[in-house]
């Protein structure tokens, strides 16, 4: 959406059978890394993690896993990490889908997560069955800590200026027209770095760039 002029865009229509993301209306199982242009999400149904550039081209499976329940970026390692309800498992890859490694595999410490955070070195979650919140070192996970017992939250997030630092924003010199709406591209796209979408309800006008009322 276009917080100027309230406009959307439906990035993915098909091949979705149900997103976490949208069908519980979390931010805890979609995540963004607006200096690369990308976003990513879990499908609980076809038990998978995906990425797309912001400008909805590009989508691919970067991994397979039987219960993701939620994600978070690591945007200085370019690394997603997801825990999973069914198996009991944090897990992480690269931005690639590749360099598996499972950082926590302990059913003690693990039995229903429902949000991820990580900040530096350490990976944060709440435990929504054991009403606590723990952290762990991600390069040594032989202690894991509860930092908070007895809370009834289902968020953890972390509010520092190094966990998502300024970047140019790709549309700052956008050539969009009437009814278009900026949004970045992957930096592995070609071209400028951005994309001009027709905002739902418009389509692809005459001039370069611009949209028109669909009749």
């Amino acid at each position: 959406m276009d917080l100027n002029t309230k406009q959307r865009k439906v990035l993915f229509s098909e091949d979705i059978v149900s997103p976490s993301s949208i069908a519980v209306i979390t931010e805890d199982q979609i995540a963004v890394d607006p200096s690369k242009g990308l976003i990513f999400w879990t499908d609980q149904n076809k038990e998978t993690i995906e990425r797309a550039s912001m400008d909805g081209n590009d989508r691919m499976t970067i991994a397979n896993s039987i219960g993701p329940s939620c994600i978070a970026l690591d945007i200085f390692d370019e690394r997603v990490y997801w825990a999973d309800y069914d198996t009991k498992t944090i897990a992480s890859v690269d931005y690639n889908g590749n360099d598996w490694r499972n950082i926590l595999h302990y059913r003690t410490h693990i039995k229903m997560i429902d949000s991820l955070a990580i900040f530096e070195e350490k990976l944060y979650w709440i435990d929504w069955h054991q009403g606590g919140v723990f952290v762990i070192n991600k390069f040594n996970v032989t202690e894991v800590r509860k930092l908070i017992s007895g809370v009834n939250v289902n968020t953890v997030r972390v509010y520092h200026s190094a966990v998502q630092p300024e970047f140019p924003n790709k549309c700052d010199q956008h050539s969009c027209g009437d009814g278009a709406i900026c949004l970045p591209k992957g930096n592995s796209s070609m071209g400028l770095p951005y994309s001009c979408v027709c905002a739902d309800g418009y389509t692809t006008g005459k001039e370069p760039n611009t949209c028109v009322l669909r009749i």
